[in-house]
């Protein structure tokens, strides 16, 4: 299992392998996971304990410039630190980053490929699996793939190219190189998987003259993995109404669609707007907090430090509504953090633009999803959630959550579909 992002880098998608890779053994898989070392960071106690007899092979790393907001469970980070960084760092980053063909960790798996080389002959594996992003996870298995004559799994995760938020802002001489080795990843690759089903029909229609097989396996929440709530911190406070959005709000993950609803609010029952506290992991950006204090409602907004993953459960359920938002163009994905939303006991209310979400929300009875233009109906949703806490009543969604249906989207399904499409490369 080639997954360059693994704890203890606790970036976006690292746990999309954690999760298959501590269950694989539950359907007949030894999993061997590489990934690039994390300087200065540690697995918390009960990563240790998953990973225990999990085999880890680490890749040195000449640089890093990922680490610092991957997350340390021995140093908590505090939320200055996670500041973003000033507009002229964060252009040159992003003109370095789009003028980089593939991504900028391909120097490092391009350094290491002879030893990932070594390590395929010696362990002889059944099954080649890689994960994106970075994207030159793929390209690194597929040159081990045409070496020893592996069947490989790419794992695509989000859309590449066909991202527009992702690839528009590169260079075209890196975006030809992008679409280049996709292109070639696609032909050559066993199998994709996608984590959304609108993703999987977008690779399909724009390389109808592939002919590899496309599927969906959705991300997944893990509740053998997650520490479970003491019974007091099930009941939030008395005080604010708290709605989580479990992450920090970014580029891809704006707050416009929170300051809108609470515009909404503030517009239809002004008391209520003054009870209402949204939190977020590390500061607002400069241009969403510009737009909420213009609308003169960002002092609704709090920030929280980020907990160990296994904290996942309780932090969740100290919350008494909870926020899925993306952003507006990508409506092929469907946002990691809804997996984990849904082990948990309350209403979900949703911006995505993905109906697969609004799909999901409804089989499972946990939420609803509202389109940016109906505001109006979401600031409904959420006053009379207000008024029930208020009056001591369950909220809605709250206790008619279907528990058979949540658990389809469980890591070990998941799981079991993965180990199922390795039994068939397999045979």
């Amino acid at each position: 299992m080639l997954a360059p992002y693994f704890p203890p880098r606790r970036r976006v998608g690292s746990y999309r392998a954690f999760k298959f890779a501590i269950h694989l053994r539950n359907f007949g898989w030894e999993p061997l996971v590489v990934h690039l070392k994390t300087p200065d960071n540690a697995l918390s106690p009960r990563e240790e304990l998953f990973l225990n007899t999990i085999k880890r092979v680490e890749l040195k790393t000449p640089f890093d410039h990922t680490s610092s907001s991957s997350g340390s469970y021995a140093k908590r980070y505090n939320t200055k630190s996670l500041k973003p960084l000033s507009n002229w760092g964060s252009k040159i980053g992003d003109l370095f980053d789009n003028s980089f063909p593939i991504d900028t960790w391909w120097p490092v798996l391009k350094f290491h490929q002879n030893n990932l080389q070594v390590l395929v002959e010696k362990f002889k594996p059944d099954v080649l699996w890689s994960t994106a992003d970075p994207w030159c996870s793929h390209s690194t298995a597929m040159a081990l793939a045409k070496k020893s004559k592996i069947p490989w799994v790419a794992d695509f995760r989000d859309p590449w190219t066909l991202c527009p938020i992702r690839s528009g802002p590169r260079m075209p001489w890196a975006r030809a190189i992008d679409k280049n080795v996709e292109r070639k990843v696609l032909t050559y690759a066993d199998q994709a998987v996608f984590t959304a089903e609108n993703t999987a029909n977008n690779y399909r229609k724009h390389y109808s003259d592939v002919s590899t097989p496309m599927t969906t396996i959705y991300n997944s929440f893990d509740d053998e993995f997650f520490l479970p709530p003491e019974l007091e911190e099930e009941q939030t406070s008395a005080g604010k109404f708290k709605i989580l959005f479990y992450g920090r709000f970014r580029s891809l993950s704006p707050a416009e669609s929170a300051i809108r609803l609470l515009e909404a609010v503030k517009l239809a029952n002004p008391e209520v707007l003054e009870h209402i506290s949204i939190q977020s992991c590390g500061e607002l950006p400069d241009e969403d907090a510009k737009k909420a204090h213009g609308t003169g409602v960002l002092s609704a907004f709090e920030s929280v430090n980020p907990e160990p993953y296994e904290n996942t459960l309780i932090r969740l359920n100290q919350a008494d509504m909870l926020l899925l938002s993306t952003e507006q163009n990508r409506n092929e994905i469907i946002p990691a953090k809804l997996w984990d939303y849904l082990s948990a006991g309350k209403p979900i209310v949703s911006f995505s633009q993905n109906p697969e979400v609004a799909e999901i929300l409804k089989q499972t009875k946990t939420g609803a999803q509202f389109a940016i233009k109906d505001m109006d109906k979401a600031s409904d949703f959420l006053i009379d959630c207000f008024i029930a806490k208020k009056e001591g009543r369950p909220l809605p969604y709250s206790k008619e959550r279907d528990r058979v249906k949540i658990q389809a989207y469980s890591s070990v399904n998941t799981t079991a579909q993965l180990a199922t499409l390795f039994d068939q490369l397999k045979g």
